[in-house]
């Protein structure tokens, strides 16, 4: 009798330890090192190859979002990730792990987008994404065109990771000013694609991050309200 009660208490243990094991949730992604985002280990120099004059024109719109969403998913994965270790004010710290763990998931679901609906089609350069974006809402009348998108072009991404891996003080204020620059040209993108886009996935993803990134916004706003009130702007596409 006593083995039968030790053999069923022990079904039991076992039991609830799978179970909370299947409840636990996925481990937020691992972002990389301040150091090893500012300081990128070097080995040779990259071949290019060269690629072949892409009319725009041609392009499905759908593959202009991506291919426009994508640099921004990784740069703010980037600019997150370093702020996270450099922050001066604790409540960034959960804002960056925010940001890192959306940013992660978009990457990967746009990737995915991608791989599945373009398999074949060269990536475009971010002159082909604004000439892009300009070109569809040319088509559209009324629309205008669309100023502010080199904020999220390769050599503003860069620069804004440059100034934050280098800011020597006020490190929280170059991250709100590099991130809603940023911000300011992707709801360009996301807005287009919010009642433009074919893909059903595709315009759901641009209303997803659409949304968030308004949220966030406006909490950075609030922040640099707080903590630098009447501090000069540090990235030109923020301000305003």
């Amino acid at each position: 009798m006593r083995l039968l009660f030790a053999l069923v208490v022990g079904l039991l243990f076992l039991g609830s330890v799978v179970s909370a094991a299947a409840q636990t949730p996925e481990a937020s992604p691992v972002a990389p090192s301040a150091a090893a985002i500012c300081n990128p280990a070097v080995s040779g120099t990259p071949e290019v190859t060269a690629q072949a004059p892409i009319d725009v024109a041609t392009v499905a719109f759908d593959q202009i979002v991506i291919d426009a969403l994508l640099p921004f998913t990784d740069s703010s994965f980037s600019l997150a990730s370093v702020i996270r270790e450099r922050t001066q004010h604790p409540p960034m710290t959960d804002f960056a792990d925010l940001v890192v763990n959306l940013n992660t998931d978009w990457q990967t679901r746009l990737a995915a987008m991608r791989a599945s609906l373009y398999p074949d089609t060269s990536v475009l350069s971010d002159q082909d994404v604004a000439l892009g974006i300009a070109m569809h809402m040319s088509a559209s009348p009324g629309r205008g065109g669309a100023p502010g998108l080199d904020g999220i072009s390769a050599a503003h991404q860069v620069e804004s990771l440059a100034g934050l891996c280098e800011a020597e003080i006020d490190p929280d204020l170059v991250f709100i000013d590099a991130m809603i620059g940023q911000f300011s040209a992707v709801l360009i993108v996301t807005g287009l694609a919010a009642t433009d886009a074919m893909e059903a996935d595709v315009q759901a993803i641009a209303i997803e991050i659409q949304d968030e990134i308004n949220a966030e916004i406006d909490q950075l706003n609030l922040w640099r309200q707080t903590w630098f009130p009447n501090a000069p702007y540090t990235d030109d596409h923020g301000e305003g």
